[in-house]
């Protein structure tokens, strides 16, 4: 077992976190699921289909968070953060030109 010396307010502040994006995947998976109907109108497609969808989104969302917690133990995280921030900034910004 692997423990990590820390202060309560550290490790206060990580559970916020924690409990922050699973209350957030919690939710999303909600709104997927009762926008099913409306995605089974909109691309005429069965029931099936649009429930293998969500299966899909669902497990690549629980694949993400074991190879984000890979990614930010093996590569440094000084690197990472800015890194990642410029994707985001990257992927926003074709959206933005796609729309």
């Amino acid at each position: 077992m692997i423990t990590i010396e820390s202060s309560s307010k550290k490790r206060n502040s990580m559970l916020a976190v924690l409990l922050i994006g699973a209350f957030t995947m919690l939710l999303t998976e909600t709104f997927f699921n009762n926008a099913l109907p409306t995605i089974i109108q909109a691309y005429h497609v069965t029931q099936a289909t649009a429930q293998w969808v969500s299966t899909g989104y669902q497990l690549v969302a629980g694949l993400m968070i074991p190879i984000s917690a890979w990614v930010f133990h093996r590569f440094n995280t000084q690197k990472n953060v800015p890194a990642t921030r410029g994707h985001l900034s990257h992927w926003l910004y074709l959206w933005v030109l796609c729309h």
